[in-house]
């Protein structure tokens, strides 16, 4: 799962429209007793969101620790819910991710996946941006283009001999 946001590069002295961006961030969820929490990776730091899963109000003075390839880190709660770790750089592909919290006398823990994109980009492992730029192709262009490619396939498999 990712995390999504939307931003826009247009420059504020052009006239011209710029590229939309779209920024990612890996994320995983888990359900436990009565509690949701959401892990995501953003900017070299761990986040949890942790929330009651009936009806999503903030989970607030909880104590959340993470490990991560056998390094444990206590969260530092920044807003009501939302727990974060200093920096952090994770591995590209699977990080196994081991969440525990204690909310008064109550302690749960368990386990999920974190899986980071892997590519030679940098920003992928932040938290990386896609750019989809303003009027590419048109509908009009695709379907035109679907319908010549259909016309010349078909007309390749009408010339091929026939077998008796």
């Amino acid at each position: 799962m990712m995390l999504v946001g939307w931003s826009d590069g247009a420059s504020a002295h052009s006239n011209e429209p710029g590229e939309r961006s779209i920024v990612l961030a890996p994320r995983a969820e888990a359900r436990i007793g009565a509690e949701e929490a959401v892990i995501a990776y953003v900017n070299q730091k761990v986040v949890v969101f942790l929330q009651k899963y009936f009806n999503g109000l903030p989970t607030s003075g909880a104590e959340v620790a993470v490990t991560i390839d056998f390094i444990e880190e206590t969260l530092e709660e920044v807003a009501p819910g939302i727990y974060r770790s200093g920096e952090w750089l994770l591995a590209t592909g699977r990080n196994d991710v081991d969440l525990a919290y204690t909310l008064g006398d109550q302690t749960e823990a368990f386990a999920m996946a974190l899986i980071l994109p892997s590519s030679g980009d940098d920003d992928l492992v932040t938290g990386m941006s896609l750019a989809v730029p303003v009027g590419s192709v048109s509908g009009v262009m695709l379907a035109l283009l679907v319908i010549v490619i259909y016309g010349c396939v078909n007309w390749l498999l009408a010339r091929r001999p026939s077998r008796a």
